[in-house]
């Protein structure tokens, strides 16, 4: 499993992914399930799937 970077910007934390793991586009669906953080595309058909989470 690979990791990925932690950083501060002001008062937010952000998360500095691996080149296989970027996004296109400029936003992405942030959900938290059971202390389990998941990042998706706007764009992703399990939208719906995640938000019934």
């Amino acid at each position: 499993m690979q990791t990925a970077k932690l950083f501060n910007v002001g008062r937010s934390q952000a998360v500095r992914l691996p080149k296989e793991f970027r996004f296109s586009g400029d936003d992405v669906y942030i959900k938290k399930y059971q202390g389990i953080v998941m990042l998706l595309p706007k764009e992703s058909p399990w939208t719906s799937l995640v938000d019934s989470l």
